[in-house]
């Protein structure tokens, strides 16, 4: 359990700021083979992690997770029960080198929520691995080669939504991913995202202001996740979230589908229903972070690539990477 303060509301109704860190767990795409090994080999409280996720599992998942293929790591059933655990091991590594220093606040961008959740005592270990494995299934079995992810830099949201409906292609792509300002992740079908992209790229080099600098990126990732084609896997999840018995989290869990706080297990599991066809408001929760009063965020899992981003959405607080 984390160690966090009561909830202080003032006469307004409205959350006081407190002093606390903010920790950060990453979702799919910053998987890479051998990552956690130095924390096995090292840290016995984050091999007992991973060795008891073999147990529970009855899959070595140790063997995938060191020494497996890129592309098998990369398949969306592995690669989230792998980044869930081994953000967990760091997780237990972070604890180790702040043992005083206070909670504020969780999150988690879209599979990192399910770590927040465990991080922050609302679920059990044994409950969040199942749900994250599943999960995992649910979403490879929507997953298809037709289907893709679109990163776009440059362009503010509302900038990147008039252009999707000027082209037409309001039903092919949708907004997944608001990461920061101007940095967005559209999903979809490939050819709808091949025409945003020829758009973006043709408006580009005609230097309309609004779209000047623009640049994208196909992600490395097999499906169209937090669009409606996820719809299957969310469904079939449904069941199993409403089924959970949440705890009280021990800090502020921020959510990506508004961005808000909350102390309330059952409303922040309530959030969780929709997550796969719902856009994930990052940009939101780093700001509501810092509104409540983090004096530092620290991401929690492997690579930085949270850390990128709240580079790009301020500099105070600090983030680290543990």
């Amino acid at each position: 359990m984390l160690a966090g303060k009561e909830d202080r509301l003032n006469v307004a109704g409205h959350i006081d700021k407190a002093d606390g860190a903010a920790l950060l767990f990453p979702g799919q795409g910053v998987q890479y083979p051998g990552m956690g090994k130095e924390l096995y080999d090292e840290l016995p409280e984050a091999r007992t992690i991973l060795d008891s996720a073999c147990d529970l599992l009855s899959v070595d998942i140790r063997k995938t997770i060191f020494s497996g293929a890129e592309e098998e790591l990369r398949r969306t059933d592995i690669s989230q029960p792998a980044i869930f655990l081994v953000s967990l091991m760091y997780f237990e590594k972070w604890k180790k080198k702040n043992p005083d220093t206070e909670i504020l606040a969780v999150a988690g961008h879209s599979l990192g929520e399910f770590t927040a959740l465990c991080a922050a005592g609302i679920i059990s270990f044994e409950h969040a691995l199942n749900i994250v494995t599943l999960r995992g299934k649910l979403m490879q079995d929507c997953c298809s080669e037709e289907q893709g992810m679109l990163a776009v830099l440059g362009l503010e949201e509302g900038s990147l939504l008039a252009l999707i409906q000027a082209s037409g292609l309001e039903k092919a792509v949708c907004l997944a991913n608001v990461n920061a300002k101007t940095q967005m992740v559209t999903a979809g079908l490939k050819p709808g995202l091949l025409e945003l992209e020829n758009k973006l790229l043709a408006q580009g080099s005609a230097a309309e202001d609004s779209l000047t600098g623009a640049k994208v990126k196909w992600l490395n990732v097999e499906g169209a996740f937090h669009s409606a084609l996820m719809k299957p896997a969310n469904d079939s999840l449904l069941p199993h979230l409403e089924a959970l018995a949440p705890k009280k989290p021990s800090c502020y869990v921020v959510s990506n589908a508004d961005g808000k706080p909350s102390k309330d297990g059952a409303e922040i599991i309530g959030k969780l229903k929709n997550q796969m066809v719902s856009k994930v408001k990052w940009y939101d929760t780093i700001l509501q972070i810092k509104d409540l009063g983090a004096k530092s965020f620290y991401e929690i899992g492997p690579g930085d690539t949270l850390k990128k981003i709240c580079m790009t959405i301020t500099f105070k607080p600090k983030c680290h990477s543990v």
